[in-house]
């Protein structure tokens, strides 16, 4: 195993192995920190898979059984931050609830303008499913990085740090992501 792939898995591991155990170990939040749990186990996978593969020489067709994998993650993380904001939603007023929709679709509009017209153009000849995934990575991650910050925000001093670590977390995720570029996704390498 490469330096390279011993960090990437370590990154990976180490903290998914720190949200699992919270989730077991306390019963405040149990249910939220067993779905990023989940999330984050199923990201994990999608990068042992990839990294396994690159072991092994295999390139791997795009999308992959490791995109499966990262894309299965953010139905969980959503339902987890649903769940991290339910004891301040039901204090908050609707206006509250109802601005943070109004960024989170600005965001998303933001993001959609910047990534829809390339996706169309298609200058790596990509199918339709994977433009799909090309597209969907970037859409998840502004929405969870947008529903973050606003958490951070409204939450407030008692619960702001879990909401702080989140929001630290995605823009952590969202950073280290290679870019896209007009040539589409690097041969098994995906978008990751």
């Amino acid at each position: 195993m490469t330096a390279q792939s011993f960090r990437t898995l370590r990154n990976r591991v180490v903290p998914t192995a720190a949200v699992v155990a919270r989730a077991v170990a306390r019963r405040d939040q149990r249910v939220a920190w067993a779905l990023l749990g989940t999330g984050l186990s199923l990201w994990t996978l999608g990068s042992v898979w990839q990294i396994i593969g690159h072991l092994q020489g295999i390139t791997p067709p795009f999308p992959s059984i490791a995109d499966a994998f990262w894309l299965g993650a953010y139905p969980f993380v959503f339902a987890a931050l649903g769940a991290f904001a339910r004891p301040w939603l039901r204090r908050a007023r609707a206006t509250v609830a109802l601005d943070t929709l109004v960024v989170g679709l600005g965001m998303t509009a933001v993001v959609t303008a910047l990534v829809v017209p390339w996706v169309v153009t298609n200058a790596s000849h990509l199918s339709r499913l994977a433009q799909g995934v090309n597209l969907a990575y970037p859409l998840f991650d502004c929405i969870l990085l947008s529903v973050a910050l606003i958490g951070t925000a409204v939450a407030g001093r008692g619960h702001g740090h879990t909401w702080r670590l989140l929001a630290a977390g995605c823009r952590r995720a969202d950073h280290r992501r290679r870019p896209l570029d007009a040539a589409g996704p690097r041969p098994g390498r995906g978008l990751r």
